[in-house]
């Protein structure tokens, strides 16, 4: 009788350790279910700003030069312009960063690049040629130098100068990088205050500039000169990498 009593009180035991065990593996299983299991989404965007050097400047430059015919006022303004290529190049730009095709119709903006101008008293005619090439200049040091010598040669005018940056494809990928950190922060931040956490991404969306930037300033709209020994320097600005990424994400319930 002793046995079985005992038989009996061991093989109660293990019956109730079964049922146990049996119930921490359904309630795991319960919670890792409640866990996976989507309770919403949660949408959020970042932003990201990077700061690149230029390292290309533009610089467009207008003359004129005028005759009692229309060949004549052309020949003359090429021999200007010729001048104009000649001195720069002299200061060390490359001959195929100024090309020899010219702007046509800048000032006007009717594809016409010869105008009449009448004197006062009406006797005398001048047929006048206007024109203008851009410099791409790659060493920035030579700006202010360029446009000093474009004015010494007889340029009427420098419309522009045109600051890019060629190469931001690694600023632009570290810019993603640091936006969509900050737009998941943001969706963990809204899931983990409405006491779930953050599931997986459903959709992620990126908008980013292109990966050539510029800034393009006229001489009277801002564009930083400074005046030296009477030569001109030119302050290039910095350019942004600007990136915006917006993402959806799941929240789920948290595991207990």
């Amino acid at each position: 009788m002793h046995t079985l009593r005992s038989i009996a009180r061991r093989a109660h035991s293990a019956t109730l350790l079964v049922i146990a065990f049996a119930t921490a593996a359904l309630s795991s299983a319960a919670s890792a279910q409640a866990a996976q299991f989507p309770a919403g989404t949660v949408n959020a965007s970042g932003d990201a700003n990077i700061t690149v050097e230029p390292d290309l400047a533009l610089v467009t430059i207008q003359y004129s030069a005028g005759g009692r015919t229309p060949a004549i006022a052309g020949r003359a303004a090429a021999r200007k312009a010729n001048a104009i290529r000649a001195a720069i190049v002299a200061l060390g730009i490359p001959g195929d960063s100024i090309p020899t095709s010219s702007m046509g119709g800048y000032w006007g903006g009717y594809g016409n690049r010869s105008g009449i101008q009448v004197r006062n008293e009406m006797r005398d005619t001048t047929y006048v040629t206007n024109d203008a090439f851009t410099v791409r200049i790659r060493d920035l040091t030579l700006v202010g130098r360029v446009i000093d010598t474009a004015l010494t040669q007889g340029a009427q005018t420098i419309s522009n100068v045109e600051f890019q940056a060629t190469n931001t494809e690694r600023a632009e990928l570290e810019a993603i990088k640091r936006a969509t950190l900050e737009a998941r922060s943001r969706a963990a931040a809204v899931a983990e205050a409405s006491g779930l956490m953050l599931g997986r991404a459903l959709n992620i969306s990126v908008n980013s500039q292109p990966r050539q930037l510029s800034m393009a300033r006229s001489m009277n709209e801002g564009l930083a000169f400074t005046r030296a020994d009477a030569s001109t320097t030119v302050v290039a600005p910095e350019l942004k990498v600007s990136v915006n990424v917006s993402g959806q994400w799941e929240m789920v319930a948290r595991g207990r």
